[in-house]
């Protein structure tokens, strides 16, 4: 993640609630990030367990249909349309693929 926060300007805030053991932290978390106001968006690096844990959830819950069955290959990326405490959209990006700007 390093390589990453450093060419994006982010700062890494470790998180136990990423660990492979609790994954509705992992969801409390990812709804209370959705929540923040930044300007260039919050990344979350987690296993993939707990990403289609997550993922899962989201999407039963909001009714948006996933492109792709979670948590997908790894080292693949999910780039998530957030509201406040809502999954609008689900966009699969598989290792090695470039994600389309956002616009």
């Amino acid at each position: 993640m390093e390589p990453l926060a450093q060419r994006m300007h982010l700062d890494i805030e470790p998180s136990r609630a990423l660990l492979p053991d609790v994954p509705l932290k992992a969801l409390a978390l990812v709804l209370e990030v959705s929540d923040t106001q930044s300007e260039g968006g919050v990344v979350v690096c987690t296993h993939g367990e707990v990403m289609g844990s997550v993922l899962v959830e989201l999407s039963r819950r909001d009714g948006v249909e996933l492109e792709h069955r979670p948590p997908g290959l790894k080292g693949c990326a999910w780039i998530l349309e957030m509201q406040p405490h809502k999954l609008v959209s689900a966009r699969y990006v598989a290792p090695g693929d470039q994600p389309a700007s956002a616009e």
